[in-house]
């Protein structure tokens, strides 16, 4: 995944926990491998209207989410 520097964060100590919805989605979410984390990290994508930046070619097939990298 790609790491923006701290410098560059609007909130740089805020997490968002995974919420019932992200839970939801991330079972159903279209990407060619099982991997969880992954799938969380699309769904929040997904659900936040976030694109994700990933040099990572499996999430770039991934058709309901903006991959950069």
């Amino acid at each position: 995944m790609g790491l923006v520097p701290k410098s560059h964060r609007p909130f740089p100590n805020q997490r968002d926990p995974i919420s019932a919805r992200i839970a939801t989605l991330a079972p159903e979410v279209d990407v060619p491998h099982s991997d969880p984390a992954d799938r969380i990290i699309i769904a929040t994508a997904i659900e936040n209207q976030l694109t994700v930046i990933s040099p990572d070619f499996l999430i770039k097939k991934c058709p309901k989410v903006e991959v950069l990298g």
